[in-house]
């Protein structure tokens, strides 16, 4: 099985599991509103279950994405015999997040030609700021970057809860897809 096979099993995979975690959460969603109802945690009601759900799918695609393009990084050192490893390249490159050090090390190191996936890499940017206020603010969005959180189609605010729609979700678990059968293609 190829690299490119192995992508498409996990992201096949992930879309199944997707989709049954969504009926779970509408199942749960429907028991809890009654739960709720006439408490002041009623007015979280539009987040409720569900949004925990898509918290945990979000870490999910970006997990793929860095397990994937990791290994990526690792096939084609290997395969081109590049002295550079991306331990190495990451040392030497501290500025930026892991995503972008991917990308450069890529472009740069392995000289991939990755033009033609540039809109899911800038999705899968982000979702990397996403799953950082999920990860590391408790699905807050810091007063400095709410504005440009709400402005990622599919996630909105409330108050400065990040709350992430089924549709970003999708549309992340495609664009991870497709940024990484550009890497294991190129």
């Amino acid at each position: 099985m190829s690299v490119a096979d192995q992508i498409d099993y996990d992201v096949q995979f992930m879309h199944a599991y997707f989709r049954q975690l969504f009926v779970f959460a509408d199942s749960a969603a429907s028991k809890t509103s009654e739960f709720l109802e006439g408490t002041a945690s009623s007015a979280f009601q539009p987040v409720g279950i569900s949004h925990l759900v898509r918290q945990d799918m979000v870490c999910n695609i970006y997990s793929l994405a860095d397990f994937w393009l990791a290994n990526l990084c690792t096939h084609y050192q290997q395969r081109g015999r590049l002295t550079v490893t991306f331990d190495e390249f990451r040392k030497a490159v501290r500025k930026s997040n892991d995503l972008l050090r991917y990308q450069r090390y890529l472009t740069r190191v392995v000289s991939l030609d990755l033009t033609s996936a540039r809109d899911s890499f800038r999705h899968l940017q982000a979702l990397r700021q996403v799953r950082n206020c999920l990860i590391h603010r408790g699905g807050q969005g810091p007063e400095k970057k709410r504005e440009v959180i709400a402005k990622i189609p599919g996630i909105s605010l409330h108050m400065s809860l990040v709350v992430v729609s089924e549709s970003f979700i999708w549309g992340s678990l495609t664009h991870a897809r497709q940024y990484l059968q550009a890497v294991a293609h190129a």
